[in-house]
């Protein structure tokens, strides 16, 4: 919900707190290799999947604070 609202507003506050709740996200959905988890494929592999959204809406959202910043920067 944070993502959504955060691209809707474009309010650097919004942007913020949708990183943090993307960057916990992450911090759950990651799969460590070198100690693996009693899980199996299927939860694995929808964790990857997972992350990988979190790391596209990051940069989505990052993105997005970089252009808000260079308006202001411009103005």
């Amino acid at each position: 919900m944070f993502n959504q609202q955060a691209i809707l507003t474009f309010e650097d506050d919004q942007l913020d707190r949708a990183l943090e709740s993307l960057k916990t996200a992450q911090r759950i959905c990651f799969v460590d290799k070198k100690r693996p988890l009693d899980i199996n494929l299927d939860e694995k592999l929808m964790r990857q999947i997972l992350y990988a959204d979190c790391e596209l809406y990051m940069a989505l959202l990052t993105f997005l604070k970089q252009g808000n910043e260079l308006v202001l920067n411009a103005s």
